[in-house]
């Protein structure tokens, strides 16, 4: 009986340890693979660009869209929508200045949205502002016009909150110097 036991047990013990290895080898090979393939990032694929950046996956449009918020399947970490995420990876993949500087625009629109203390409120909406300012401005290196502010507000609903929480505030739109704006463009390099 011993001897029936140990041969059932010990391959399957066998194969499951040895799949977790080659498991682990494929995936240290495909990293290695990625890295060779993309060293000119202008030559990387959509896939290799999704990898590499970790971008979430493109979320289901119709659930995306039912809420004012979306999906953001990692929002422990940030606030950041996931199409919007994978959209500002993938069209400023050679350049992480603009990407940082989108990816904090996203995250400040979702602050906006969720903020009820007004004193945040007002400071998310001012480095909002600054923010735009650096594509505005020319502060952003690679901005060729093609803006993705429009995707935040992408639903009725959600153009409809983020202005009316804005215009609602206390918030008093002014002028805002060009050097602390390059100041603040230049902080995401």
């Amino acid at each position: 009986m011993k001897k029936i036991l140990s041969i059932i047990f010990i391959p399957s013990f066998i194969l499951s340890v040895c799949g977790d290895v080659n498991a682990d080898v494929a995936n240290i090979k495909t990293a290695v693979d990625l890295t060779k393939q993309c060293k000119d990032s202008l030559n990387c694929t959509l896939e290799e660009k999704v990898y590499i950046l970790k971008l979430p996956e493109d979320p289901d449009v119709k659930l995306n869209n039912s809420t004012l918020l979306g999906i953001d399947s990692d929002s422990s970490k940030k606030m950041i929508r996931d199409d919007i995420e994978r959209k500002i990876g993938i069209r400023f993949f050679e350049n992480s200045q603009a990407r940082n500087i989108y990816n904090r625009q996203a995250e400040l629109w979702s602050l906006i949205l969720i903020n009820k203390d007004e004193s945040k409120l007002l400071d998310y909406i001012d480095e909002y502002m600054k923010n735009i300012k650096c594509k505005i401005n020319g502060f952003v290196k690679d901005f060729d016009g093609k803006s993705l502010e429009y995707f935040h507000s992408n639903t009725p609903e959600r153009y409809l909150e983020f202005y009316s929480i804005v215009h609602d505030s206390s918030y008093k739109y002014h002028y805002i110097e060009d050097s602390i704006v390059k100041a603040y463009c230049e902080s995401f390099k």
